[in-house]
């Protein structure tokens, strides 16, 4: 009888469970998040088009301000986003926006793509204005599950049914932007 010896355990998606330095010690890690990110839009912004929904493709950044990272983190390009291993993730996207008139309508969705192409809406917030320039919230989250790390991306999509719609965003605190969280294997 051959007795199997390994000093480390991993699951399907490279993530190291268990961890022995040859002398007795063992380290698990697989208790807490593996992964956590945020990322937010720096710049305010309307959208382009009136009732149109419109990617969110630039000024996106890591956020910075008292917060690291854990594991590897998102990669963006263009407003789309790559996860980065598999495993279970939640996503919650939060914008603030000013509307440009009273009854104004805007959306705030997170789509996913499962074939590096075409993004469905999973996750949508509505709202609709009670007054010019009152400042207003929404939020949106959803639970995935990653398989494919080539094909599955994800991107926040807005709506806005006037021009005058105003995102909000800033780049020392989260206006507009998302958490991204691994749940699990």
């Amino acid at each position: 009888m051959s007795i199997l010896k390994v000093n480390t355990i991993q699951d399907k998606g490279g993530n190291n469970l268990l961890v022995s330095d040859g002398a007795g010690t063992i380290t698990s890690n697989n208790i807490g998040i593996g992964e956590a990110d945020s990322w937010r839009v720096t710049t305010s912004f309307a959208n382009a088009a009136n009732g149109t929904s419109e990617r969110v493709t630039s000024n996106w950044e890591r956020c910075d301000t008292s917060f690291e990272k854990i594991g590897t983190g998102l990669s963006e390009s263009s407003g789309v986003f790559t996860f980065p291993n598999t495993g279970i993730y939640i996503i919650n996207a939060i914008a603030s926006y000013y509307p440009g008139g009273a009854n104004s309508g805007v959306e705030l969705q997170i789509r996913l793509t499962t074939d590096n192409s075409t993004y469905s809406t999973r996750a949508i917030a509505l709202s609709g204005a009670a007054g010019v320039d009152r400042p207003e919230a929404i939020s949106c989250e959803l639970i995935t599950n990653v398989t494919d790390l080539t094909n599955q991306k994800f991107s926040i999509y807005t709506v806005g049914t006037t021009y005058s719609n105003f995102w909000r965003a800033a780049s020392d605190r989260q206006q507009f932007g998302f958490t991204c969280i691994k749940l699990g294997a």
